[in-house]
């Protein structure tokens, strides 16, 4: 029996570079929308247009993107991407001080920040199953959701009082360091790319590629359906969460910031609770009870009132919900589409997933700021939750089919 990767020196250190970028990047997640928020004076609809600038990239190049992490090692343009993010963070942050940073330029950064992370979002599910044998996936993801539970316990609440003790721009830096810290890390893992790959067609070639294999099975058609009806009111909601707290939650921010602290703990709570679950239940049974717990997080969201006190505390009950929930769904469904995708197509199923279920999310956006014209913030959430339990209700009345990868029928074949 191999050794588990979970247990190698080289693991442990790509774990702890994940800790640490994602932690940042929990940081940047308060920081950009205060930026645009409090120090730009942005409009609803301009915060709006912000996150539909954002989930435009994994729309428009994420085919071609898998494509060529099915070609080449993925290792590399992990870390190249890393350095990327880490440089734009910092021009942010100079922009800012010299007085140069103004809306457009806040879109461009937007722009390039979520190019680097399409890239590296389309190679890290390719490079997670070229490090682990297949029998080793559901642990070893189970370990980095751990990573990224750490994240969100210590991100968002030191996000809170970084940026109100340095200013939004300014913890942007926190962040840029952590994706430096990320492209090190990643440098120390060996990664195995399969040696049929290269006896293939040129992936650009064959970008239908992964749209052939998605069509065949059962299994990766329902996640992907499931998660894109979820990211359309999830976008909904997020695009105006932060912008509901401060103005119609009254919150200030470094208890907005406090009020990502239950999340980190959900989101190890949900881990835990998912090693416990998986010797006994199938993964789409975890995969809904998560999606669920998220329908819990967007009630108790839109339902919040009362004292401050009171508001705080059902945000903070909020917060744990979703992130518990999140870890079961995302983390189920993630090895749901890894076991039922072949590994030369690991690259392009991976990216038109993604590209699949994104594609739902500058919808999403851009209906926040058409709705945020006719209803209130808090009408919005509502809407949302409403969203959100269908998709969890279509999970729980539909079926999968088997979870391992099956050779992909050609045209002739399938006849």
């Amino acid at each position: 029996m191999s050794r588990s990767p979970i247990k190698t020196p080289a693991f442990r250190l790509f774990w702890l570079g994940q800790i640490l970028t994602q932690t940042g990047s929990e940081v940047s997640l308060l920081a950009l929308p205060v930026v645009a928020a409090s120090l730009l004076h942005c409009t609803a609809s301009q915060i709006s247009m912000l996150v539909v600038l954002e989930f435009l990239p994994p729309i428009l190049l994420g085919l071609h993107i898998g494509a060529i992490f099915d070609w080449y090692a993925s290792r590399a343009l992990l870390i190249a991407s890393d350095l990327a993010r880490g440089a734009l963070l910092v021009l942010t942050a100079v922009l800012y001080a010299v007085g140069r940073l103004d809306y457009a330029v806040l879109c461009g950064i937007t722009v390039m920040l979520s190019v680097f992370r399409t890239i590296f979002d389309s190679g890290y599910v390719v490079f997670i199953k070229r490090i682990v044998n297949a029998d080793q996936l559901a642990e070893t993801n189970i370990s980095l959701g751990r990573a990224r539970s750490f994240a969100e316990t210590a991100g968002p609440s030191s996000g809170g009082f970084l940026i109100a003790a340095l200013g939004a721009a300014n913890a942007l830096i926190v962040d840029a360091v952590t994706f430096f810290c990320s492209a090190m890390s990643l440098g120390f893992v060996r990664e195995t790319v399969p040696r049929e790959v290269a006896k293939r067609a040129h992936p650009f070639q064959d970008i239908a590629g992964g749209a052939r294999v998605i069509a065949q099975n059962s299994t990766l058609k329902l996640m992907i359906g499931v998660s894109a009806l979820w990211n359309l009111f999830y976008a909904m909601m997020w695009t105006l969460y932060v912008v509901y707290l401060l103005r119609d939650m009254a919150l200030d921010m470094r208890v907005i910031g406090l009020t990502y602290l239950p999340g980190g703990i959900g989101f190890f709570f949900g881990t835990t609770l998912l090693s416990r679950l998986r010797n006994r239940y199938d993964l789409k049974a975890t995969a809904t009870l998560g999606i669920w717990i998220t329908v819990a997080w967007a009630l108790l969201t839109a339902t919040a009132d009362g004292s401050a006190f009171a508001k705080a505390a059902f945000i903070f009950g909020a917060s744990f919900f979703f992130a518990m929930g999140q870890a079961l769904y995302n983390i189920s469904s993630m090895t749901l589409r890894q076991l039922s995708t072949p590994d030369e197509f690991m690259g392009r199923v991976g990216a038109l997933a993604s590209v699949l279920f994104r594609s739902t999310m500058p919808l999403g956006a851009m209906l926040a700021g058409a709705l945020s014209s006719v209803l209130t913030l808090r009408q919005i959430m509502m809407v949302g939750t409403a969203g959100l339990a269908l998709a969890a209700l279509i999970l729980t009345m539909s079926k999968v089919g088997k979870t391992v990868a099956v050779p992909l029928l050609t045209s002739s074949e399938a006849s």
